[in-house]
């Protein structure tokens, strides 16, 4: 008896839960997981029975303010309400490998003793079939054992390491956010290929095929050491079969439509992908131009399509795709999609979707590249743009060199919006503009990617979320895990001047993020800064929050936090952050709030647990206010600060404001 291959179903039922999966499994504020989030959405289990398809309707999610490491004993609360179809689940399972279990919803647990812990929860529907997902804990030394050796130290493996990859897999590992990294002496990288390193991030290429399972141990001054794995799977490698084919099907075969010379097709065997999966090269890949296959690949109606490696570039005239829907687009590793050369005027998109439903695409190894040398004005030749689209995962790609925005997500000046959009594992990376724009989205989810090296037109930053209208949104944006680095002006630039009281509220959050070395040059109106707030156009001010949690600033040349806003509408939150080394190459307050001519007030903003350290005698914060008689007011302002500096300077008021005025503020700090 014949089955479906199992990459068919589970692919076919992906697509049939995804919109319940976004829906039910990432609508709340509270912190998500990326293993959970993967599971929930991708990972759904099937099992074929007489030739018949058993799918499963229920799939675990762990959610909760669930650390990566913390010290025993360790009171943690796990939250499995984030489970998919909860009205299908019939009981939850928790084991804490430790010894200990639980069957609630909900569990809090308490470990005492040091190790790493796989924390699994299952959950069972009505016909007993399971689903389980797993979250890891570093729990280090008790605090509480006297005279015993307590490691201060723990391992943390990050960057957009995807779980497999074809050979040869060049991927780049981090430990930028292993814990107490003042404290680490020596990080050692085993990946168990026969190489090793001592870097701290390195850069490396399997070759083989393999299940590997990369180690990185850290160890502090009294030479104590903590370790860390990640599984990963390197798959055959992919390679042109340039011998005589002797019976073995392709899957790239071009049915006589290729012509010789400037065509080439990439022989595969059929096994590597589903049995419906087209490649593109064969509807006539041309090395010069490979624009007309590529369209006819992705608009061929197939469900599955695989830009597929050849011995050069994909080079492609600017597309536009619309209408896409439940399709899967695969571009090997290897594969650049590259820009060609003069003919992208401004406006012009490498790569654009509009109105697309649920599609998938995965780009582990693979880049979008345009050409930004020549694009010496303008800023909206983007490298990947989606309009309107739901329902829309991204995973692995490398976007470069675009002429405005490394990728762009926005609606209509109306009402029209993106929504559901997972991007994973992504590294945008020296585009004119900026590393992503979003103008209006709601659900959207960016984890383990990195926005460097924006430079060229203004405002030259990681990140910018700023709506053009009052209509647009920006609803439930979700960074974890992401580092914003080396761009010209700020790490991420929040503006909200075309939004205003009647707007949206706006639900921004960025998690367990790094911030690092920006604010190089910034344009002309932009304040060297890593983080700039905006404060809205007048009195009138969008409502919401915008929370960072977890934040590292790590060697930042100016400030890290500069903001105008009013104390009305929207709130900033900055909680358990800390910044190290900053304000290396300006002599500015790490801190800064400025009043605005345009508002009566100053503020809505809290710092909670906030560490700072820097090496000039300079205030930590600075509140420049004007002294209006009875007209200004700074309000609404919390902070709790412990600041190491060189002169243990006060909190500074400048401008005229006298602190008689301040409405419920209260910001307490102590210098070490």
């Amino acid at each position: 008896m014949n089955f479906l291959p199992t990459k068919i179903v589970l692919r076919i039922f992906c697509f049939i839960l995804f919109g319940l999966t976004v829906i039910l499994g990432c609508s709340k504020d509270d912190e998500e997981s990326y293993d959970a989030i993967e599971t929930s959405a991708m990972l759904k289990k099937t099992n074929a029975v007489a030739g018949t398809t058993s799918k499963i309707n229920v799939a675990a999610v762990i959610e909760g303010s669930i650390p990566t490491s913390a010290k025993a004993p360790a009171t943690i609360a796990f939250k499995g309400y984030g489970s998919i179809n909860q009205g299908q689940i019939k009981s939850y399972f928790w084991d804490f490998k430790d010894g200990s279990t639980a069957n609630t919803i909900n569990a809090s647990h308490t470990f005492k003793k040091a190790g790493e812990y796989a924390v699994q929860l299952t959950v069972k529907n009505a016909a007993g079939q399971t689903h389980s997902t797993t979250r890891k804990i570093t729990i280090t030394g008790s605090s509480s054992s006297s005279g015993s050796s307590k490691i201060n130290v723990a391992a943390v493996i990050s960057g957009s390491i995807p779980t497999s990859a074809k050979a040869p897999a060049t991927i780049d590992f981090k430990a930028w956010n292993s814990v107490n990294q003042k404290d680490i002496k020596g990080y050692f990288w085993n990946f168990n290929d026969g190489s090793t390193t001592t870097k701290k991030n390195p850069t490396h290429t399997f070759t083989k095929t393999g299940d590997f399972v990369v180690e990185l141990s850290v160890k502090n001054a009294a030479g104590e050491t903590h370790s860390t794995t990640r599984n990963i799977k390197i798959t055959g490698t992919s390679t042109t079969n340039t011998g005589s084919s002797s019976g073995g099907s392709t899957s790239a075969s071009s049915s006589g439509s290729g012509s010789s010379g400037s065509t080439s097709s990439t022989a595969r065997t059929s096994g590597n992908y589903p049995s419906n999966a087209v490649m593109a090269s064969s509807f006539g890949f041309k090395s010069g131009d490979a624009t007309a296959a590529f369209e006819a690949a992705i608009n061929s109606g197939k469900s599955y399509v695989v830009i597929d490696k050849q011995s050069s570039d994909w080079v492609i005239r600017p597309t536009r795709f619309f209408n896409l829907s439940n399709m899967t687009i695969v571009f090997e590793p290897g594969v650049t999609l590259r820009a060609k050369s003069g003919a992208f005027k401004e406006g012009a998109r490498l790569f654009k979707l509009s109105g697309a439903r649920n599609v998938t695409i995965e780009g582990t190894g693979a880049t979008f590249k345009m050409n930004k040398n020549e694009y010496t004005s303008g800023e909206q030749r983007h490298a990947f743009e989606m309009d309107m689209c739901n329902g829309i995962t991204v995973r692995g790609l490398t976007i470069r060199d675009s002429g405005g925005a490394g990728i762009k997500l926005m609606g209509d000046t109306n009402s029209g919006y993106c929504q559901n959009i997972i991007l994973e594992n992504i590294r945008s990376l020296n585009n004119r503009r900026d590393g992503i724009t979003i103008t209006s989205a709601q659900d959207v989810w960016v984890r383990n990617s990195e926005f460097s090296g924006s430079s060229g037109t203004r405002p030259e930053a990681g990140v910018v979320l700023e709506s053009d209208t009052a209509n647009e949104r920006l609803v439930n944006i979700n960074f974890t895990n992401c580092k914003f680095a080396d761009n010209e002006s700020a790490g991420i630039h929040f503006s909200t001047n075309k939004m205003n009281g009647g707007s949206r509220s706006v639900s921004i959050k960025v998690v367990d993020s790094e911030f690092s070395n920006n604010a190089i040059s910034p344009p002309s109106g932009f304040f060297p800064t890593e983080v700039e707030v905006g404060g809205g156009n007048g009195t009138s001010v969008v409502g919401g929050e915008i929370r960072f949690e977890r934040v590292k600033f790590n060697g930042s040349r100016g400030g890290i936090v500069f903001t105008r806003k009013s104390a009305n509408g929207f709130k900033a939150v900055f909680k358990d952050c800390e910044a190290r080394n900053v304000v290396t190459s300006n002599s500015i307050s790490p801190i800064r709030m400025e009043a605005n001519s345009s508002r009566n007030t100053l503020g809505g903003i809290e710092f909670d647990n906030f560490y700072i350290q820097y090496n000039r005698d300079i205030p930590f914060m600075k509140i420049q206010a004007p002294s209006k008689s009875g007209n200004f007011d700074v309000k609404n302002v919390k902070g709790s600060f412990t600041v190491k500096e060189p002169g243990d300077n006060p909190l500074y008021y400048k401008g005229g404001y006298q602190t008689s005025k301040n409405v419920n503020v209260s910001i307490n700090y102590k210098h070490i």
